[in-house]
Order: C-alpha cells, then sequence, then structure tokens
C-alpha cells in the first residue's frame, strides 16, 4: 500500500466515523475561517502521528508540501488556522478513538497499565515557569532517577499494544491513584509495575470485579 492510499483509507475511515458517531454540528461556528473538511483535518493529525510528525509545525509543513494533492485546500490557508480547527476537533478525535478503542479491546480480558512522564519544563526552570501554573506539578522520574515538573501520561493498553484509554494528571498523583480514570472493565484482569502495588486499591479494584496484579 503506497502512502497515498494509506491517506484515502484513513479519511474514508475517519467520514464513515464522523457520520456514525456525531449528530448535528460539531461546535459553533462564526466565519467560515477554512476550506477544509473536518475528516480532512483530523486525517491530517493521525497520517501525522504515523510519519512521526506530532508537532503542527511540523505537520504542516511536510502534508502541504509533499500530498497537497491528496488535500488542495491545505494550500490556502494558514498553519495558525489549520491549528486552530484541529484544536476544535479533539473532543471529535477523542469520540472516534474511544470507538475504535472498544472495537479493538471488545474481547480482550487482559489489560496492561503504565505512566511517562511529561515535562513542562527543565527541573532547573521549574520554579520560574508560568506554563501550565496550577496544573502542572512535581514528581519523581523513575527513567532518570530525578524530580521532574510537569504531568505523567497514563494508558491503559491491550497486550498487542493498542491504547483503550489514557489521561493525563500533574506529576505529583500516584499512579495507583489513576487506575479508576481508565475505567478498566469488569471481568478484566490488569498487570502494572510495581508502581500499581495497593493492597487497598488492589481491593478497591476487586470490589469492582477487576483484578490488578502488580510485583
Amino acid at each position: 500500500m503506497t502512502l497515498s492510499d494509506y491517506i484515502l483509507h484513513v479519511f474514508v475511515l475517519v467520514d464513515d466515523l464522523l457520520k456514525k458517531l456525531v449528530t448535528g454540528r460539531l461546535r459553533s461556528r462564526g466565519k467560515q475561517t477554512t476550506t477544509l473538511t473536518d475528516s480532512e483535518v483530523i486525517t491530517i493529525g493521525l497520517v501525522g502521528e504515523f510519519l512521526g510528525l506530532d508537532h503542527d509545525t511540523g505537520l504542516f509543513a511536510h502534508i502541504r508540501r509533499y500530498h497537497v494533492a491528496e488535500f488542495p485546500a491545505l494550500a490556502a490557508i494558514h498553519r495558525t488556522t489549520f491549528g486552530r480547527h484541529a484544536a476544535n476537533l479533539f473532543a471529535v478525535s477523542k469520540r472516534i478513538h474511544a470507538h475504535l478503542a472498544q472495537q479493538l479491546a471488545a474481547r480482550e480480558p487482559i489489560w496492561l497499565i503504565d505512566s511517562m512522564p511529561v515535562e513542562v519544563s527543565k527541573f532547573a526552570r521549574a520554579k520560574f515557569c508560568r506554563r501550565l501554573r496550577g496544573d502542572a506539578g512535581y514528581g519523581h522520574d523513575h527513567t532518570r532517577r530525578n524530580t521532574m515538573y510537569g504531568f505523567r501520561l497514563h494508558a491503559r493498553v491491550t497486550p498487542a499494544g493498542a491504547i483503550v484509554a489514557f489521561d493525563l494528571a500533574p506529576a505529583n498523583v500516584a499512579d495507583q491513584a489513576m487506575v479508576d480514570d481508565l475505567a478498566p472493565p469488569p471481568g478484566s484482569v490488569g498487570i502494572g509495575d510495581r508502581a500499581y502495588w495497593s493492597p487497598r486499591g488492589q481491593a478497591d479494584q476487586a470490589a469492582r470485579g477487576v483484578r490488578l496484579l502488580a510485583p
């Protein structure tokens, strides 16, 4: 399959899911600011992630340079306009993800859980950093074995690696405290590292019909 074919397949999937999952207007609009359709914007974001282009600037430049044939309207809009359009569709993209994740994990009784640090700034500059003040927090980065400032991304995945649930929390929130937010289904078995070991937490999960294994 060529990349152009892949883009077409993703677009058709996204367009069909939008029609199935979303009824009515996606968001309130004033003046029309972009000629790209919602399906095209979501498709560009997904293809960009597939290509490893997870930054708006690099994604926009790459797609407009090499794939304007697939997205001709992209040549007539500014990067910031595209960025705003994509940001407005975040909730819709998350709904599509939840739908696909449910299908991928519908018959999978086992899941894995873990987290990773998301730095807001380097620790030496953390006390001077004003970005996300009041939302980010100080926590321990187990990989680097030092203190970091920012968030932790928590995810629940299938053994094959499909992400079925995720959430972002301040870095000082314990991993075990985020298990409920990732909505493990009753009757399933979860596997985590030692950060998820908690007799009380495991008992709470057991009361919900979930078995959480952690060393």
